[in-house]
């Protein structure tokens, strides 16, 4: 059985899962979006105007549940919100997400 079709497996048994869920389906879009950049290579770079605070925020999003939360907690707040000035980056960078999930 492929990932997603485990994923729609575990979705279908409940809520006891989702969390699960919810990381496995986040992980499985990464894969998606490496595996189109290995796709692309030797293409020419592609950029698009891309608000640096929405990346910020994916990444804290992204890094917020594998921080260490027992023995030496690490806490990661941003404390500005919203897209934030523009800059020219690769599509890979803003996976044509605005907000994060």
């Amino acid at each position: 059985m492929s990932l997603t079709g485990w994923i729609a497996y575990l979705r279908e048994q409940g809520a006891a899962g989702a969390d699960v869920v919810r990381h496995l389906e986040a992980d499985t879009e990464r894969l998606e979006r490496v595996a189109k950049r290995f796709e692309r290579t030797g293409r020419p770079a592609r950029r698009e105007p891309v608000g640096i605070g929405s990346v910020a925020e994916r990444v804290v999003e992204y890094f917020r549940p594998r921080l260490p939360t027992l023995a030496s907690p690490v806490l990661l707040n941003l404390t500005a919100s919203g897209p934030g000035p523009t800059r020219w980056a690769t599509p890979c960078c803003s996976s044509g997400r605005s907000k994060p999930s």
